[in-house]
């Protein structure tokens, strides 16, 4: 019995009664806050970067300029 049900389910076809609704926008990324935190982010490592580098800088520094 259960070898005839096996065989007949092979031959079964489906049909789709309700087709998938697709959103109107996507729900992830979302855009401007991805760009705030690249923007946020980059400007954030710049100014550590450039803190750095000048800290780093042992250079003699005069309100002179030598010639």
């Amino acid at each position: 019995m259960s070898q005839g049900l096996e065989e007949s389910e092979q031959a079964e076809h489906f049909r789709v009664l309700d087709p998938a609704n697709f959103p109107d926008q996507p729900s992830f990324p979302k855009v401007p806050f991805f760009l705030g935190g690249g923007f946020a982010g980059g400007l954030a490592l710049a100014l550590g970067l450039a803190l750095l580098l000048e800290m780093q800088d042992t250079s003699m520094r005069s309100e002179r300029m030598s010639n």
